[in-house]
């Protein structure tokens, strides 16, 4: 069975590999949210006809997969850092448990 800090120590590095998750959201957040569009409105501006336009539709294709991409690694840096708060209570309120039996 696992000790106290062990515990304390197995959750600090969990919660700091869900704090990378969400930071790494947030970065492809930026880049969706700046860069794609100007990339996007700087190739309609200078480029026209057939292959522009269907670069465009591939470049706004992409963005829809960021976009599900980006919620998927915000829902795993959520997930991730719930089953931490859990596992850590439950390991903690077991330990609780034996000291006591």
């Amino acid at each position: 069975m696992k000790d106290e800090l062990t515990i304390y120590m197995d959750f600090k590095m969990t919660s700091a590999q869900s704090a990378e998750l969400a930071a790494i959201a947030e970065g492809l957040k930026a880049i969706k949210n700046n860069d794609f569009w100007d990339a996007i409105s700087l190739t309609e501006m200078y480029w026209s006809g057939e292959n522009a336009r269907a670069f465009i539709d591939k470049m706004k294709l992409a963005f829809l997969r960021l976009e599900g991409n980006i919620s998927k690694v915000d829902a795993a840096a959520q997930t991730v850092s719930d089953i931490a708060e859990q596992t850590k209570d439950a390991e903690l309120a077991a330990l609780q448990l034996a000291r006591q039996g």
